[in-house]
């Protein structure tokens, strides 16, 4: 559910891919942590600066398993969970909500965090935005088509059902084939299994990472030695990129990414592949 109070501005001056990376961690954990009952979006200006700028506040709510007292000082701690068997029901690293708090800052806000265990938690961010005007055309999006033959196989692992939900809803809107893992073990079984046009791993899962995947699969004897591996992770971080690439990933994508965003990332891997014979 997203609840968008009036007076909002409609056009703001910020950083659009940050914005989107902390907005979709938040509710990526949300839905994560939520078994049952729902997940809200609310923003609102919390302040209207002087030189026409505001200062929106951005609240992920759940009615999940929320989070206890004595867990919440260390939660925006990178490698951090609550909880070690939250890690293993669950899976994750924890990373997410550390990159949240860097990146709000970096933007020149914050974020806090309420919670009660049992009951769900709330995740507020407030983040200044500039005065804008309206573009005097605004752009006109056509749909996104995903390359290569149709229908392609894509392998797609990730450890958080929001992302691997989104990334399956755009990939069978446009005619292909997929099939899902939420682990890399599961990624290497069905790499085994069966030949892929395209796989697109997690970065950071429980048991076996998305680095330590695409070694087994490109080293292993199945039939997808050579074919395209795409990194997906929350992380911005130069480190993230470089551990990818070592590893024999092809490329590095950023979540959350849009559709158009994720079919030109396809074109650019499946022409390279095609290019190195």
């Amino acid at each position: 559910m997203v609840d968008l109070a009036p007076g909002l501005p409609d056009w703001a001056a910020g950083d659009p891919t940050r914005l989107r990376q902390i907005v979709g961690n938040l509710l990526s954990n949300a839905v994560k942590f939520t078994e049952a009952g729902a997940v809200t979006l609310v923003a609102w200006v919390a302040e209207r600066r002087p030189d026409g700028g505001t200062v929106l506040a951005i609240e992920v709510r759940d009615s999940g398993i929320g989070i206890a007292p004595e867990a919440l000082p260390r939660l925006f701690t990178l490698f951090e969970q609550a909880d070690a068997g939250i890690a293993r029901h669950y899976g994750g690293t924890g990373l997410g909500l550390a990159i949240c708090r860097r990146l709000a800052l970096a933007m020149g806000g914050g974020i806090t965090v309420e919670s009660t265990l049992g009951k769900g938690s709330r995740f507020r961010v407030r983040l200044p935005f500039g005065p804008a005007e309206a573009l005097a055309e605004p752009p006109i999006n056509p749909p996104a088509e995903i390359p290569g033959p149709a229908p392609l196989a894509v392998l797609v692992a990730d450890d958080s059902r929001a992302n691997l939900g989104l990334m399956q809803a755009y990939l069978c809107r446009a005619g292909h084939r997929v099939v899902t893992g939420a682990s890399g073990d599961e990624a290497v079984a069905a790499a085994e299994a069966e030949r892929f046009d395209v796989i697109l791993l997690d970065l950071n899962m429980p048991s076996l990472d998305g680095p330590g995947a695409v070694r087994l699969i490109r080293n292993g004897t199945g039939p997808n030695r050579r074919t395209p591996i795409l990194a997906l992770t929350a992380g911005a971080e130069e480190a993230d990129r470089v551990r990818a690439l070592a590893s024999g990933m092809d490329a590095y994508l950023i979540k959350p990414i849009g559709e158009a965003g994720l079919a030109r990332a396809l074109a650019a891997a499946l022409t390279a592949r095609e290019m190195a014979g």
